[in-house]
């Protein structure tokens, strides 16, 4: 779904989400495990993609709950992709926590090279 016009005056332009175990309250600043990537396209769509190779990191015990959030990400960039980044560009509660937003990816050359890297997620 393409973005409001209403809320092309935001500077968030992009998202990065952090897998951080429970337990664990401080950002690994050597080599944070960035899970989910979302950006909104020149024209306007939310772009979201995640690191498929996430399994390899995260606990048993959080990778169903994981696996749910990539779904209902899908889907709520569907219905209401403004919503979903909003919500998700200050998300600091249970195991995946927002570590970077900004208005450039490409000014975060290892962000940006994650996103070449990662999975488009689709619904």
């Amino acid at each position: 779904m393409k973005r409001n016009t209403a809320s092309e005056s935001s500077t968030v332009e992009f998202c990065a989400l952090e897998y951080r175990p429970q337990g664990d309250t401080s950002p690994d600043t050597i080599d944070p495990k960035i899970v989910v990537i979302l950006r909104w396209t020149e024209s306007h769509h939310l772009s979201i993609r995640f690191d498929p190779d996430w399994r390899s990191f995260v606990l048993d015990s959080h990778r169903e709950y994981t696996g749910s959030l990539l779904e209902d990400f899908a889907e709520r960039a569907h219905l209401d992709p403004d919503d979903l980044m909003l919500h998700l560009s200050s998300l600091n509660f249970g195991p995946i926590v927002t570590r970077f937003t900004g208005s450039d990816l490409a000014q975060f050359s290892q962000l940006d090279e994650l996103w070449q890297r990662f999975t488009e997620l689709t619904k």
